[in-house]
C-alpha cells in the first residue's frame, strides 16, 4: 500500500465506527504488507511481523521512486526493489515481477 502523488500518508488502520458500532477486524491478521504505518484501535486485529512500515518516505525503496515527495512512481516497473533497499527481497520477490506484468499487460491494453 503506498502513497498517492500529493499524500503522504498510506496506512492500514482499524478503528472503531460510531456508523458501524458491531463492526470488528477479530480473525484479520495483516501480513506481508508494505506501508506507512500499520495501526489496530480495537486491539482485535492480528499484525504480524512480516510487515514493512516506512514512514513517510519512499526515497531508496524502489527503483522508480527518487525523492521523498515520490516523485517516479508512474509506472509499474518504478516498483521494483532499489539497489540496497531495506525492504526484505522475500516479501515481493514472488510476486513482483508478476504483478508488473499483468499491470503493464493491462495497461498497454487500455487508454489511460
Amino acid at each position: 500500500m503506498l502513497p498517492v502523488k500529493g499524500f503522504h500518508v498510506a496506512r492500514i488502520w482499524f478503528g472503531k465506527h460510531e456508523t458501524q458500532p458491531n463492526w470488528t477486524p477479530k480473525g484479520a491478521t495483516i501480513t506481508r504488507n508494505i506501508t506507512t504505518m500499520i495501526s489496530d484501535d480495537t486491539g482485535e486485529a492480528t499484525i504480524a511481523d512480516d510487515n514493512f512500515t516506512f514512514g513517510t518516505s519512499m526515497k531508496g525503496l524502489f527503483s522508480g521512486i527518487t525523492d521523498d515527495d515520490g516523485t517516479g512512481g508512474d509506472e509499474p516497473e518504478d516498483y521494483r526493489l532499489a539497489p540496497g533497499s531495506p525492504i526484505p527481497v522475500a516479501m515481493v520477490d514472488s510476486w513482483l515481477e508478476d504483478a508488473i506484468a499483468v499491470i503493464r499487460k493491462t495497461l498497454n491494453e487500455v487508454t489511460r
